[in-house]
């Protein structure tokens, strides 16, 4: 009796677990945020001290589509990240400010989250 409770448990602690992977409900597979209130146009026009760049990678350990709304979450809420696009793939575009964010810091961030980055070639 104690062995089947036990793998009742289990069964539906891992159903929960599976369930609510990557911490995020499943939705649109390919969004772009924009955040603070700055849009694209708006780098022409920006102090002169912020520096933005463009990098586009490839996001590892999705374990489904709703992995990508997290990463692009947890991204677009660094200082001074202006726009960041996550598809479904893994595939990132993200744009920032180089005073404020590095490739490092990103790194960081998607770490905490188990993923990784991965240069496309």
């Amino acid at each position: 009796m104690i062995k089947r409770s036990m793998i009742v448990i289990i069964s539906l602690v891992l159903l929960l677990l599976f369930v609510t992977g990557c911490n995020a409900i499943e939705k649109d597979s390919s969004k772009s945020i924009e955040v603070k209130n700055n849009t694209l146009s708006g780098i022409e026009n920006s102090k002169q001290n912020e520096q933005y760049i463009s990098e586009i990678f490839i996001i590892t350990g999705f374990t489904r589509a709703s992995c990508a709304d997290t990463a692009q979450a947890a991204l677009s809420g660094l200082d001074g990240v202006k726009t960041v696009t996550v598809e479904s793939t893994g595939e990132t575009v993200i744009i920032y400010d180089a005073n404020r964010v590095n490739m490092e810091l990103i790194e960081e961030t998607l770490e905490k989250y188990r993923y990784g980055v991965r240069e496309i070639q």
